[in-house]
């Protein structure tokens, strides 16, 4: 995944001048003009009169008409000149607005460009998958648009804060203000805008409109989310109408509706099981989804100081009633924190729960109707928007979800996922029993300083290497995992790397066995084996079998008493002396690894025998003999006299979170849907998860790499895996 470059977007302000001041109209007072002029006239023509002499008449009646001329004259140059000033003022301040209209008009722009770029369009969505653009998945948790999710374009209001003079009480109103004004009316508002809606703010959303309207915002809802975020962030959980899985399973190849393992499929239809030992209901689903609910609703603080939700986040749809009914009623928290949300795709706002933070109308497209956002909890109006979904169809979000299906996330220090099948003679490294080499691994072992064997693969393809001695991981553990879980194959692939590179001289095994003979049906004749033990035999074998471990142990100690040389009175110490003096021809005592299975069968048996094997396991540190102790059932397996000696825990698949916590202190192994995937815990030291070997599997020394590798599978619906060599006599019967 690419890191994210994203520019936020910003409010700009943008100021509107006042127009310039280009003084008031001139105007002339025409009384004031003409009656002077007037008046000296009057008075000359009556001076005239009486004394009968007409001369003043000469240089007066010019003057005064001169007077007039010019204030004629004087006022319509003012007038011109106002004119001029009014056009020029004009000129300049549409120019100014047009200027401010091009830079509003530009800030909104880059304004629209950005947010479409941070919410995209559907179309574009699957452009961004068909040529996995890097901006594929670039989301995540701390981003403050986490689950923001595009349902079309609409109108908001606009990013620009525009500025304009403003206008003051006077006797004659200014035309360019009301320019201004019209200026600022008009970008108030920007169309064509991405209409969000955050499933973190509105964890509760329903649909509500047309059946075919509530599809398509459905699909654009999931498209979005399935772009914008990685499945490692966002599982997304359908539950659908059988009627319409045509209409639905196209989402089967998004890499969001797998579980980590991808051995689940968070999909059904199903009102049914499809076998009696294999529940693909939709309630059985959600059984398993409300334990994760549950599980971090109890170990959820309550004053997180963050505001990221939990991870992975389940995004849960919705769309048939009947499937879901109360089950679905558990999937309601007060807070997105908790990581689910849910979409319920109904359409009738009758069945959507009183619950639900918003309701999406969707209209009726093919009425030409605009879908709305309402918040339940305000009486604000709801958003208008155009839907995006109006341009997709079955074949766009197919090929969508085919382009996404192949793609993977690589994490940092790991090149890769866990294997779903890990063959024993892969994890050593051959194909033919020839090149096991058994003599020269006896050889080159040095038991008295580690006991490390391959068990398992890791998810870089290394294999993990797991030690029982005392100084490294052990002496003492459990090997847990409910049925089903691959505990016995698990045991029995670590007892054979175990008998391929310690020769007998240097480790026993001995075997237990309360339920069944899983393991001795396949090791027994291992020159490893020191003896088989199980539940049929009686209580006396078994009492024989504990007296016979103690004598050992005491024998043991006899021995390493003797030998004044011997500075560490334990086994390791004595192999090595034994080994680095061969002259002294001095007995040869082997490891003893005592795989008790089924311990819990053991305690409810044969109680009173319980004190004996406590005491054996505690002296049996030092004197080498380390016990295994294998069950499906771990809780309060591990007698408390012994705590401290036992070391470690390979957990499978528990039944319940309480096992998975006893045992590893987290509720990692509840969740565990892969057989042979394990946990492995040592103390505070070692935590790591392993897929491990699988050895029962016909012997073929000539296959090759990429038959060892691939399975081919038919894979229903809910993610299970119909078995390869089935499915190959199907396809044979035809």
């Amino acid at each position: 995944r690419s890191p994210r470059l994203r520019r936020m977007p910003i409010t700009k302000e943008v100021e509107v001048l006042a127009p310039p001041s280009g003084g008031s109209k001139p105007s002339v007072s025409w009384l004031s003009v003409l009656l002077p002029p007037g008046m000296m006239i009057t008075v000359m023509l009556l001076v005239a009169s009486f004394t009968r002499n007409a001369s003043t008449l000469f240089y007066t009646l010019p003057m005064s008409s001169v007077t007039i001329i010019m204030a004629i004259i004087n006022y319509k140059s003012q007038n011109k000149k106002w004119l001029q000033t009014q056009e020029l003022i004009a000129k300049k301040y549409h120019e100014h607005l047009h200027e401010k209209e091009t830079e509003i008009a530009g800030a909104e722009t880059e304004y629209m460009s950005l947010l479409s770029s941070i919410s995209p369009g559907i179309l574009e969505c699957v452009s961004i998958a068909k040529n996995i653009n890097r901006r594929l998945w670039e989301r995540v948790v701390t981003d403050s648009d986490f689950l923001n999710v595009r349902l079309g374009t609409g109108q908001v209001i606009s990013n620009v804060n525009i500025k304009i003079p403003k206008e003051q009480l006077v006797l004659e109103e200014n035309p360019f203000l009301k320019e201004a004004a019209k200026v600022k009316a008009m970008h108030e508002i920007i169309s064509g805008i991405p209409v969000c809606h955050s499933f973190l703010d509105s964890p509760i959303t329903g649909l509500e409109g047309t059946r075919e309207s509530v599809k398509k915002i459905a699909w654009s809802i999931i498209i979005n989310i399935a772009i914008h975020h990685s499945y490692e962030d966002v599982k997304i959980v359908c539950i659908y109408p059988e009627s319409e899985k045509d209409q639905w399973e196209w989402i089967r190849w998004l890499p969001h509706v797998w579980n980590d393992e991808r051995t689940k499929r968070f999909m059904s239809c199903s009102s049914r099981p499809r076998t009696p030992k294999h529940d693909n209901t939709a309630r059985a689903m959600l059984r398993e989804l409300s334990e994760t609910l549950k599980l971090r609703q109890r170990e959820s603080s309550g004053d997180r100081r963050d505001n990221t939700p939990e991870t992975p986040f389940y995004f849960l749809v919705f769309a048939d009633k009947t499937l879901v009914d109360s089950s679905g009623e558990q999937f309601l928290p007060e807070s997105s924190k908790l990581g689910f949300a849910v979409l319920y795709a109904y359409g009738d706002i009758r069945m959507l729960p009183k619950e639900c933070n918003a309701i999406i109308d969707c209209g009726d497209w093919r009425q030409g109707l605009r879908g709305s956002i309402q918040m339940t909890a305000d009486n604000e109006s709801g958003k208008v928007f155009i839907p995006d979904g109006i341009n997709i169809n079955l074949n766009i979000v197919d090929k969508f979800a085919r382009s996404l299906a192949p793609i993977r996330v690589q994490t940092s220090g790991n090149s890769g996922t866990l294997p779903s099948k890990a063959l024993l003679f892969d994890g050593l490294g051959v194909r033919k029993v020839e090149e096991l080499e058994v003599m020269q691994r006896w050889n080159m072992s040095r038991s008295y300083s580690s006991l490390a064997v391959p068990i398992g693969l890791k998810g870089n393809g290394d294999s993990f290497y797991f030690d029982i001695h005392e100084s490294k991981m052990g002496p003492h553990g459990v090997v847990a995992g409910t049925s089903g879980s691959g505990k016995s194959e698990t045991l029995t692939a670590w007892l054979l790397s175990l008998a391929l590179h310690f020769s007998p001289r240097d480790l026993n095994i001995l075997l237990i066995e309360f339920k069944g003979n899983d393991l001795s049906n396949i090791l027994a004749s291992l020159p490893h084996i020191a003896g088989v033990v199980n539940n049929l035999q009686g209580a006396n074998v078994i009492e024989r079998s504990l007296i016979s471990l103690a004598a050992e142990n005491t024998r043991r100690q006899e021995i390493f008493a003797s030998l004044t040389d011997l500075a560490t009175k334990s086994l390791p110490a004595y192999q090595e002396y034994q080994k680095k003096n061969p002259e002294l021809n001095i007995e040869e005592l082997p490891f003893l690894i005592v795989v008790l299975d089924e311990f819990a069968e053991f305690k409810k048996q044969f109680p009173e025998q319980v004190d004996k094997f406590v005491q054996i396991a505690r002296v049996g540190r030092s004197t080498g003999l380390y016990m295994v102790l294998s069950t499906q059932s771990p809780s309060g397996i591990v007698p408390p006299q012994i705590e401290s000696n036992v070391k470690f825990s390979i957990c499978l698949r528990t039944a319940n979170t309480g096992e998975s916590k006893e045992l590893l202190g987290t509720t990692d192994a509840f969740f565990i849907s892969r057989p042979g995937r394990a946990y492995v815990k040592v103390g505070d030291s070692v935590y790591e998860q392993t897929q491990t070997f699988f050895s029962k599997v016909p012997y073929n020394p000539n296959r090759n790499e990429k038959e060892t590798t691939s399975d081919i599978n038919l894979v229903e619906i809910d993610g299970e895996r119909i078995n390869p060599q089935v499915f190959d006599r199907t396809i044979r019967d035809g």
